[in-house]
């Protein structure tokens, strides 16, 4: 029987953060078509989730039966039954890169919560790997200064602090705080989630006084976020 280790709080957030799902199109500049309802899933002998033996013909079919498949493995990390959770990730990676290839902001997504998973298996070398990967393509389809390569950035390099990787995640950390703060798409919260994590990697590596400067600055992040959400609540 495998080992499931419980993944990070803060890694969990900062990768339900990064996940983005971007909608097929039908073509350039085309408008999204209808959502294509997802595919019949039932439970198959051993407790495994089998989605319908149907083979999807059209790529918006593909592409939803990737995502009922995805749907249906953080359902299983949700009840603790990762090694089922990770039997889904790689069937919805292996669809989605039918249809777009080795090299899409999806199949970045699929990296990560299969990282995640096999993080809580254990399996670091795959983590490390899915991670890496995904990382590699929001660089190249978004480029280095966008918010969700920001964002995969600091995933890896909680993956390496966590490991005790310091000398690893501390450039990374750095890059993906400059990314994440200069975007202009990205949110108070996930700015100073940013901090946050670099701030535990601190504190973990006896750098308190480092830690202390990083988290003052997470701590203004989220009094304006505070102040904001209170300006909001008296114009309703």
């Amino acid at each position: 029987m495998q080992t499931v280790k419980s993944i990070p709080v803060a890694l969990a957030a900062a990768l339900a953060l990064a996940a983005c799902t971007v909608p097929i199109k039908t073509g350039l500049g085309a408008p999204d078509p209808k959502p294509t309802p997802p595919p019949p899933a039932e439970v198959g002998a051993g407790g495994s989730i089998q989605v319908s033996s149907v083979e999807p013909d059209s790529a918006e079919e593909k592409i939803a039966m990737a995502r009922t498949l995805t749907d249906l493995a953080m359902a299983q990390s949700r009840v603790k039954n990762e090694p089922e959770a990770v039997r889904l990730h790689q069937q919805a990676l292996e669809v989605r890169e039918e249809v777009y290839g080795q090299s899409h902001v999806e199949i970045a997504d699929s990296l990560n919560f299969l990282g995640a998973s096999y993080y809580r298996l254990q399996r670091y070398d795959d983590a490390e790997a899915a991670f890496v990967r995904a990382l590699e393509i929001r660089k190249r389809e978004l480029g280095p200064d966008d918010r969700l390569t920001g964002l995969a950035m600091n995933n890896l390099a909680f993956f390496y602090a966590d490991r005790q990787r310091y000398a690893e995640a501390e450039p990374l950390f750095e890059e993906s705080i400059r990314v994440i703060e200069q975007s202009p798409d990205s949110t108070n919260a996930e700015k100073a989630r940013a901090l946050d994590n670099y701030a535990a990697m601190l504190m973990d590596a006896g750098r308190e006084e480092d830690a202390n400067r990083i988290l003052s600055r997470s701590v203004k992040l989220r009094t304006e976020r505070n102040r904001l959400d209170d300006i909001i609540k008296q114009t309703k």
